[in-house]
């Protein structure tokens, strides 16, 4: 079991409960709980009034079902999304229908890209992968070629062995000799 500690009350607005401790052993508190309750039907400030975030916060919750458009004053990322949910609380069966349409649309084209995007690297990867080694593999018959030339094999069992034409065989470089 658990008891409230400390209540402060901000303007009869906002309520916060921050801390909590043990009822058995009460030394043991527990400050990483923080309730914060709000009255909004307490706050009856205008948008101009609103001057410090939480004002604005309040004032947004409060008033923005109502409104047709954002207030200029009320400016951000978290604003501008509060005012997206609130138009959209406001739609009528039909809107609502559409606009859910809408968006399971958007996301399923969305999730189809990211797919196509990792299919896309996976097979892009693969081909680089097997190109790598078609030219590793050549590179390596070449430089085996280069040296059993160098120690003065016949053309044709180099061949043979490489499976390199005689006329490949011919055209390499002679590698250069140690004085």
């Amino acid at each position: 079991m658990y008891r409230i500690v400390n209540i402060e009350k901000k303007s009869g607005v906002v309520k916060s409960i921050s801390c909590y401790c043990n009822e058995k052993h009460s030394e043991i508190r527990y400050n990483y709980m923080n309730l914060v309750f709000v009255r909004l039907v307490k706050f009856n400030k205008s948008v101009d009034e609103c001057e410090s975030f939480q004002d604005k916060l309040l004032f947004t919750l409060c008033n923005a079902h109502k409104l047709d458009e954002k207030p200029k004053q009320l400016e951000g990322e978290l604003f501008d999304r509060l005012f997206e949910i609130a138009r959209i609380s406001n739609f009528n069966t039909e809107e609502l229908s559409q606009y859910e349409a809408n968006r399971m649309n958007m996301l399923d084209y969305n999730a189809s890209m990211k797919f196509a995007r990792k299919e896309g690297v996976a097979i892009g990867e693969a081909k680089g992968i097997a190109l790598g080694e078609a030219r590793g593999e050549a590179k390596g018959i070449l430089q085996t070629a280069c040296k059993m030339k160098a120690k003065g094999l016949n053309f044709a069992l180099i061949a043979e062995i490489t499976g390199l034409s005689v006329a490949e065989i011919e055209a390499l470089p002679a590698p250069p000799r140690s004085p």
